[in-house]
């Protein structure tokens, strides 16, 4: 069958008109008229393309094949059948049509028919039927100068007809046109041949013809005598013996060509590709070229390396060798392969029994090769140990090599690691692996569709022929097979292509490694964490080994392709590996699953711990209560923060998959979200757009949390109202600082209620509860400095100066905040960087609120400084000091440096998530919303 794309391509080439499908569908319309009219074949329509159904014996080129092969296998007739082959020609294929496709074809078939040319000569020489061969042969090496194989059929030719001096002549033409055209000398059988000429070599004399029975063939007699000729199929000639000498041939049969055909992607990574044939089409090397390519399974390495071996093949005259090696087939044990070297000599035509012991096998496999040029494909290679006994000898020989894992120890070979298709790859091989058309509702999921292959072109493929087998408008129902997690990679499977089976075969060649089976329960465990990355530290706690040993696990799941290990120290999943994963952890014995998943969660509960700790010890008071006092003994965790900084960085970084750890927690450790959130809560509140992230950990918490009675309820609680305060959800945070309060006064912890009251004016204050918010924050204030809780104080009185200058008392509001920053100016080493930060931009709001615009802009300066200093420029407080600023700048009549400020400050609101794309333009566009630091 011919696909439209495929007619397409071989009618118009690389430019297809905009209509050609249309002309298509009308040319095929008319040819088929003319065909019907004619009594012709009917060209029949099938699914994604067309079929000529004839009969093969009626086209002359199926005829020519089919009597090719019955003349090779002939005895007595083999002559009648060789030039009923040969009449079957007439002129050039395909002359007179212009078709770059069509001259391709006439190239091949050129090709074909001077290879049935020889070896029908061959036959002729060893009947005795070399006088009447010269002039045909003569005419045919002059059309074909470079072909050693006819040149050694001219120059036996010619010495049996007693005609020595021209069979040297034709030599040094030859060895001449060689160096001047290719820069090489003549393989060695064409020497061979010529030092035969030279010392009279009698096996080298014209075996006496004989007629057979029928009258019409020749037979050869002195075989025994003169040595088997047949030996020039594969060299034009015979081969050296140990002497030196002309020997009795061990070369029978054709020249091996088994290339297999084309795969359906065999061109899809075009930088390799290129690269590679750059490689195999050297002519000046001193040693064989080996092309290792390495990969994914799936990647495409088998196709290209097809592809590469067709793309060369005339440059390895003495033949092409093909091996699947087997290295990853679930169910199967590599290939032997002393079994494939010994395959391979029987292929090159020796015919001696083969030897005992694989090391001597390939021995004489390197010395059957040494002056040969072969091409042998090594297809599916487990290691370097499979490949080296299968590589040659002769400079002039090549060899590429398919591996999952590279096989860095073969020195001197050139590695090539195929990577994932970008995106415009992804979408052109899945195009062209479809014949039927896109229906508008295929389109609108085809990116859906790349999106989960992922760049392999296995799967691509797998996805292509599903479509393609199926009606237009199928492709959404296609796209939900594929994106089911709980028929893992059931869709990748086209009955031919199992994108399942291909991992599968990954891990069973590593299971055979040292240390194999502990790399395979690291790759099935990690289904269990959630997103396809996980740091080397995580992963030792879900495997419960030590992070060194669990690194080399890694290392040898990255030479596998079933993981990439970063230089970060994380290990990252293919999404349809984790698929695949997945299906794997479900076979696990739940005890085990569940033991791995708590162990996982202690270890990011510790690093939590330790993210605390480095912002308590760096920008917290030292009297405030540790949180960690609530926090049941954790195990040491391997993960370490060098700075508050990096352990911000890693909150950051693991706060999406921290939620999903929480949803997915069970009644059995339903304590890890409150404890995970009361000691996220303070290093991230200093960070950039993440309050949706705590929001969501907290809300999970609370849900599990049926009562107040954990003593770390009162932070949970109160921490869930301040964001909610910072999104504006004030009802909200009031029901959550009454459970906070609640808890704090059922434990006793009078200290922490009083800060949730403090918390509660800022609530009061966001409902428009100006007078209560007042009067709350004078009660806590005064409580405050009773119970000695300073930082509290501070707190609320931060509040009660917003509410002042809400009320219009600016005198006294700009009073109240400026004692919090003389407490601030005292209390050096008691106020962290940060909060005097706060106390100097809430004191520039209120000077700027009361008409001392100038003063409110030296103390937002000084609060920017300060900021910027300890590394707080990307926070939420920082963008309230430019807002500041902005306020100063605009009152100063200063009107470009402020609208300059408020960008920048809305563009930090924003990535805080402090207000919405809306909100954002709505600022630049000067709709400004009321923002203060104690708001």
């Amino acid at each position: 069958m011919v696909s439209l794309d495929q007619l397409v391509d071989r009618v118009w080439g690389a430019t297809p008109p905009p209509s050609a499908r249309q002309t298509l569908h009308s040319y095929i319309s008319r040819l088929r008229g003319v065909l019907r009219d004619e009594g012709g074949p009917l060209l029949a329509r099938r699914s994604g393309g067309y079929v000529l159904a004839v009969d093969e014996s009626t086209v002359d080129l199926h005829r020519f094949r089919a009597l090719v092969t019955r003349a090779k296998q002939a005895d007595d007739d083999a002559a009648a059948l060789w030039q009923d082959a040969m009449s079957l020609w007439r002129g050039e294929p395909f002359s007179g049509l212009d078709s770059d496709w069509l001259r391709s074809v006439a190239v091949r078939l050129e090709a074909e028919r001077l290879a049935a040319v020889l070896d029908h000569n061959d036959l002729l020489l060893r009947c005795g039927e070399h006088a009447r061969l010269v002039a045909s042969i003569e005419d045919a090496a002059r059309a074909h100068p470079l072909d050693e194989r006819l040149a050694g059929q001219l120059m036996l030719a010619l010495y049996r007809s007693g005609r020595q001096a021209d069979a040297l002549a034709h030599y040094r033409m030859v060895q001449q046109q060689l160096a001047d055209d290719l820069g090489s000398d003549p393989g060695p059988a064409l020497r061979e041949l010529y030092h035969g000429i030279l010392r009279h070599d009698r096996r080298l004399t014209a075996p006496t013809p004989v007629a057979t029975t029928a009258g019409t063939a020749l037979v050869e007699t002195a075989l025994d005598d003169a040595g088997d000729q047949h030996a020039g199929a594969a060299r034009g000639g015979v081969t050296a013996g140990a002497d030196g000498g002309v020997s009795d041939a061990s070369w029978l049969g054709p020249v091996p060509r088994q290339l297999p055909g084309f795969r359906d992607h065999a061109a899809v990574h075009s930088r390799e590709r290129a690269r590679a044939l750059s490689l195999l089409s050297a002519s000046d090397r001193s040693s064989p070229t080996v092309v290792a390519l390495n990969g994914s399974g799936g990647i495409g390495k088998s196709a290209l390396a097809i592809d590469l071996a067709h793309s060369v093949k005339d440059r390895y005259p003495d033949g092409q060798l093909f091996a699947d090696l087997r290295g990853n087939v679930p169910g199967h044990e590599p290939l032997d392969t002393g079994r494939v070297v010994r395959h391979f000599l029987r292929s090159l035509g020796y015919r001696e029994e083969p030897q005992q012991d694989t090391e001597s096998d390939a021995a004489h496999f390197r010395s059957v090769t040494a002056d040969l040029r072969v091409l042998i494909v090594l297809d599916d290679a487990r290691d370097a140990a499979q490949v080296r006994p299968l590589l040659p000898n002769g400079p002039g020989c090549a060899v590429i090599v398919t591996s999952r894992q590279a096989l860095s120890s073969m020195q001197g070979a050139e590695h090539l690691e195929l990577p994932l298709l970008d995106p415009s790859a992804a979408r052109a091989l899945f195009r062209s692996g479809v014949d039927h058309p896109f229906a508008p509702q295929d389109e609108q999921v085809l990116d859906g569709v790349l999106d989960r292959c992922g760049g392999l072109p296995l799967a691509l493929c797998i996805a292509a022929a599903r479509f393609n087998a199926a009606e237009p408008g199928s492709l959404p129902e296609i796209l939900e097979s594929l994106s089911d997690e709980a028929l893992s990679l059931v869709g990748f499977d086209d009955g031919e292509n199992s994108l399942a089976a291909s991992l599968t075969g990954s891990l069973q060649a590593l299971s055979a490694t040292p240390l194999g089976s502990e790399a395979v329960e690291l790759f099935t465990l990690m289904a269990l964490h959630p997103g396809p990355s996980v740091s080397v530290e995580i992963a030792a706690a879900l495997l419960d080994k030590p992070v060194p040993v669990v690194r080399h696990l890694g290392e040898l799941l990255r030479r596998y392709r079933l993981v990439e290990q970063h230089r970060t120290g994380r290990l990252t999943m293919h999404d349809l590996v984790r698929s695949f994963a997945i299906g794997e952890a479900a076979k696990l014995d739940r005890a085990v699953t569940t033991e791995a998943t708590r162990r996982m969660r202690l270890a990011y509960l510790a690093a939590a711990a330790q993210a605390y700790q480095q912002f308590r010890d760096n920008f917290h008071k030292p009297v405030g209560r540790n949180r960690l006092d609530f926090v049941p003994d954790l195990p040491a965790t391997p993960v370490h923060f060098a700075s508050p900084r990096e352990a911000d960085e890693w909150v950051i970084d693991h706060l999406s998959i921290l939620d999903e750890l929480v949803r997915t927690t069970d009644e059995a450790d339903k304590w890890f979200p409150g404890l995970l959130f009361i000691l996220l809560r303070p290093p991230v509140s200093t960070r950039a757009g993440l309050i949706s992230e705590l929001t969501l950990i907290a809300l999970s918490a609370a849900a599990l949390l049926e009562t107040a009675d954990e003593p770390w309820a009162v932070y949970l609680y109160n921490d869930l109202a301040e964001l909610q305060l910072a999104t504006g959800e004030n009802a909200a945070a009031i029901e959550s600082l009454d459970k906070a309060e609640a808890s704090a006064r059922a434990h006793g912890r009078f200290a922490e209620a009083v800060g949730v009251l403090a918390t509660r004016v800022r609530a009061l204050q966001g409902l428009g509860e100006l007078d209560q918010a007042l009067a709350l924050a004078n009660e806590v204030i005064d409580e405050a400095k009773q119970r000695g809780l300073i930082d509290v104080a501070a707190r609320a009185g931060a509040y009660r100066s917003y509410v002042l200058d809400l009320l219009g008392q600016h005198v006294a509001a700009i009073d109240q905040s400026a004692q919090l920053v003389a407490y601030a100016e005292k209390e050096t080493e008691g106020v962290t960087p940060i909060r005097r930060s706060a106390f100097l931009i809430n004191h520039a709001f209120r000077l700027v609120h009361g008409g001392r615009a100038a003063e409110g802009l030296a103390m937002a300066e000084g609060a920017r400084a300060i900021s910027v200093e300890h590394g707080f420029d990307s926070s939420y407080n920082y963008a309230e000091i430019l807002w500041g600023m902005a306020e100063a700048h605009q009152v100063l009549g200063h009107a470009s440096t402020a609208e300059n400020l408020w960008h920048e400050a809305a563009r930090l609101l924003l990535a805080n998530g402090r207000i919405h794309q809306t909100q954002y333009e709505q600022i630049l566009a000067g709709q400004r919303p009321p923002i203060d630091p104690a708001g």
